[in-house]
């Protein structure tokens, strides 16, 4: 199984069961929506799934009943979105003879023994089935954010670009309101001196004979 925190949209995942022999992968039953589908007619009354407990990560399959024959490696692929979950889980499991007949008779019943390939393997399945799920349900969001954070970016830029121009302009252009102030106070000075000037009574000269 593996887990999630919210139950997922059938249209979203696919899950498959399969078995590993001599001759390579086989497919045993397959689940996409609302719809399953078997290797084999023959086989649809011998393989389950829990189809309505998939969603909130219950992935079981159900053998029944079961035979010597179906002793082997089963894996389960999972695919989301259209990716499939790498590694691919598996699972050995060995059916078993029992003689139960209490007067000795030889009386064949079939036992089922579950082995699974390590501890540390299923609880990294169902840790990054739950780091996959919850990165696609966030992927939108982070896309939006990351968005919005480059806008912010490039306005910020765009005022600090703005502001260095203005910085730049020089402050007393050509023609600015200083230069003719200094010429007004100038021309006035030179006013004033003549005025000066003016005031002066006029030097007499006397000539000597």
């Amino acid at each position: 199984m593996f887990q999630t925190l919210k139950p997922l949209n059938p249209l979203r995942f696919q899950l498959e069961w399969g078995k590993m022999d001599t001759k390579g992968y086989t497919r045993l039953i397959h689940l996409h929506g609302d719809r399953v589908t078997v290797a084999s007619p023959d086989l649809k009354d011998k393989y389950h799934i829990f189809e309505s407990q998939v969603a909130n990560g219950i992935c079981s399959l159900v053998i029944n009943p079961t035979e010597m024959t179906d002793s082997g490696t089963y894996q389960v692929r999972l695919k989301i979105v259209g990716k499939l979950y790498e590694p691919v889980p598996s699972i050995d499991i060995q059916v078993k003879n029992q003689d139960t007949d209490s007067r000795g008779l030889s009386d064949k019943k079939s036992e089922t023994t579950t082995i699974a390939s390590t501890a540390a393997a299923t609880v990294s399945f169902e840790d990054e089935i739950l780091q996959y799920i919850n990165s696609s349900a966030k992927r939108e969001t982070t896309t939006s954010i990351v968005l919005g954070m480059l806008l912010v970016v490039g306005v910020i830029g765009l005022l600090i670009a703005v502001q260095q121009c203005m910085n730049r302009r020089p402050k007393n252009p050509a023609g600015d309101e200083e230069n003719p102030s200094s010429d007004e106070e100038n021309s006035s000075s030179d006013e004033e001196t003549l005025s000066s000037d003016e005031k002066k009574p006029p030097v007499k000269t006397s000539k000597k004979g």
